[in-house]
């Protein structure tokens, strides 16, 4: 479905949904909030629909099931995006090529390689989500490395002495065997 014929559907149902319903009783409290939660979707959807990274709006706004912090990593990743490509940049032109400059553009920034990879597999299921939907025919983020992996130098090994103190500062035996068997 093209964008203008997807948007009078969605003004059609929000105009349904915003008539005035009928008399309330008790038993439709659930349905009302259910009605006003999917009119507040359409409405994000609606004001979405003005730019070509409507798909990657409408995709954060159904995402409903997950927590605020995941939520707010898809806003830096959509930032991110349009703030390279700029929000008017067709989804359709952007091409592997553009991707892997994308990527680069992110290491450039100071993000750690981590935070690179997580922002290209949050770029990766963006981009699925326009596949799925009809809206281009492939992902140009497929092949970016999206795996996180460990940091070693994150790791430290503590000395003897170290975990005696850690040992002694436990209240009981059964902390100090959960930190032993760790």
């Amino acid at each position: 479905m093209d964008s203008p014929a997807c948007l009078k559907k969605v003004v059609r149902i929000v105009k349904k949904l915003k008539r005035k319903p009928r008399k309330a009783t008790p038993s439709d409290n659930c349905r009302k909030k259910k009605v006003s939660q999917q009119t507040e979707f359409l409405e994000t959807v609606l004001e979405s629909l003005t730019h070509p990274f409507y798909v990657i709006d409408a995709y954060i706004a159904e995402r409903t099931d997950v927590k605020s912090g995941t939520a707010t990593f898809y806003g830096h990743t959509r930032r991110n995006l349009t703030d390279f490509f700029g929000a008017d940049k067709p989804l359709r032109e952007i091409i592997p090529g553009s991707a892997d400059q994308w990527r680069a553009y992110l290491a450039g920034q100071g993000l750690a390689d981590n935070t690179v990879r997580r922002r290209c597999g949050m770029a990766k299921q963006f981009f699925r989500a326009a596949v799925r939907r009809g809206l281009i025919s492939s992902n140009p983020f497929e092949d970016l490395k999206a795996s996180v992996k460990g940091n070693a130098k994150r790791l430290y090994f503590i000395t003897r002495e170290e975990a005696e103190k850690v040992l002694e500062a436990c209240p009981d035996s059964q902390w100090r065997g959960s930190i032993i068997c760790r």
